[in-house]
């Protein structure tokens, strides 16, 4: 989803009316947190701040307030701070009765019938993705024979948009994903385990990194939410790189929008957080043994809670295109949410950039520039410049380096669209005596329709990537790079 799309959609949620909705909860003696009263915005409420400010106690609190029993057949308690003092845990709720008004509810018997209805689903879940993720694989791997859990399991293939979502959360090109949901296994609540189909290879939950399997644990908990229901979720952004955390958000509020849902989650991150607006957020801090909040924090205190550094813009210009798509993608590669604040341009080779970097007085406070060349310039002697430059990976021409790797290993370029690798297959072919200046142009015509070049340069890219010795010096450049951007 394009990020004026999701933040479109986050915006609609926020704005919804929901038939049930938290407005205030109240705490006191409850062992973690002390006494606290915290007012919730509907539908979206985010709880952030440090490691250890008690953003878990909290979220686990939230659970125990709205459904004491259920919460506690998950093996969630609360426990007094002053064991001679009995804890409170009370939550208001506003309900929209029969005639569109909204009126306030506390009485816990009315909260147990609209929370827990008898029969029904709770409609309350908290989900810790990251433990229960760690929990399967435990299990998968301590069982030699999980395959006969299998036998008979409830299984259900992916649709269409079910499996897009799953794709562009986890950047990974599945073709199927089929989940099997495990009821019956020891004390273990349901489970799911997943088997997905990528390029022609078929690999398991126990296959999976712990950011992969934390992904698919969470589309599958998040489907089998009730509609009107509380979402609780705890830091869904464990083990994700920023990218997944930002696409991840948009899902839950895909699932927030199409079943009503009120999300309540904990986080410190601010790729979570992108575009929440500041009255949907919580900030907690530690105060000895208590706990303090702040509904709508200053967002210079939100910036240093989370540790966020307000970067100037940068500035990264390339000698030309390729040069440009190149290092574009070797920063995607790497996914660190730090190149997130580069722009990247490219100029007419490299005098261009000498040009530029004598040119711009480096009194400019606003703005980093930084210069890129190839690696065929690193003999070059460079003087009076007055900014930072650095060279691409290897000698020559990044060009050249795309092309060479693209024709060495046509079909790793080709499996990156599977759909379409018999047509990439015969371009490629047709190519072959191609030289480097022409290459991607005669390509992307042979192709026609649908296909960019930034598209094929970052495929090149990835191919090239696949030689470890090619890994290492990207990785030293881009660790390069951030040095001069720092300086």
């Amino acid at each position: 989803m394009r990020s004026a799309a999701a933040q479109d959609l986050l915006k609609k949620v926020v704005k919804r009316k929901n038939k049930i909705a938290l407005t205030k909860l109240s705490l006191k003696n409850v062992r973690g947190i002390g006494n606290l009263e915290i007012a919730f915005s509907e539908n979206v409420m985010a709880i952030c701040g440090e490691n250890g400010a008690g953003k878990t106690t909290l979220l686990k609190a939230i659970f125990s307030a709205l459904a004491p029993g259920y919460a506690q057949s998950q093996g969630i308690n609360l426990r007094a701070q002053d064991a001679n003092v009995p804890y409170v845990a009370s939550p208001l709720f506003s309900v929209r009765n029969d005639a569109g008004a909204y009126v306030e509810v506390s009485n816990a018997d009315q909260i147990a019938a609209l929370i827990c209805p008898e029969g029904d689903t709770p409609k309350v879940q908290y989900v810790d993705a990251a433990l229960a993720s760690q929990r399967i694989k435990y299990v998968i791997r301590n069982d030699g024979d999980f395959e006969s859990a299998l036998e008979g399991a409830p299984q259900i293939t992916d649709d269409s948009i079910t499996l897009d979502w799953r794709k562009t959360i986890t950047g990974r090109s599945y073709s199927e994903v089929k989940t099997y949901e495990i009821e019956e296994y020891g004390n273990e609540p349901v489970f799911p385990y997943f088997e997905v189909t990528t390029a022609g290879v078929t690999y398991r939950s126990e296959d999976m990194g712990q950011g992969e399997l934390c992904i698919n644990y969470l589309v599958w908990a998040l489907q089998r939410i009730p509609s009107e229901s509380f979402l609780l979720l705890e830091e869904p952004e464990s083990h994700l790189p920023p990218r997944a955390q930002e696409a991840l958000m948009s899902y839950i509020m895909h699932r927030c929008d199409q079943s009503k849902i009120t999300a309540i989650l904990s986080t410190h991150s601010q790729h979570t957080l992108k575009g929440v607006p500041l009255k949907n957020l919580a900030l907690l801090a530690r105060a000895g043994a208590n706990v303090i909040s702040q509904v709508s924090p200053l967002q210079t205190t939100l910036h240093e809670s989370l540790k966020i550094v307000p970067f100037k813009p940068i500035l990264v210009i390339t000698e030309d295109r390729s040069a440009a798509e190149f290092l574009i993608a070797l920063m995607q590669w790497q996914d660190d949410d730090f190149f997130d604040h580069l722009d990247v341009t490219w100029v007419q080779g490299w005098s261009d950039i000498n040009e530029i970097l004598t040119r711009l007085p480096k009194e400019l406070k606003k703005i980093k520039i930084v210069g890129v060349y190839d690696g065929d310039q690193r003999d070059q002697l460079r003087e009076h410049l007055h900014w930072p430059y650095k060279y691409l990976p290897g000698t020559g021409d990044p060009a050249e380096y795309m092309v060479a790797a693209t024709k060495a290993n046509t079909q790793a370029f080709a499996d990156m669209w599977p759909d379409r690798r018999g047509d990439i297959a015969i371009a490629l072919a047709m190519q072959a005596e191609t030289d480097s200046k022409d290459y991607f142009l005669n390509l992307k015509n042979a192709l026609g329709g649908g296909f960019d070049f930034k598209e094929l340069y970052r495929a090149a890219t990835y191919v090239w990537l696949t030689v470890p010795a090619n890994q290492q010096s990207a990785l030293q450049f881009l660790g390069d790079l951030r040095e001069a951007i720092k300086s």
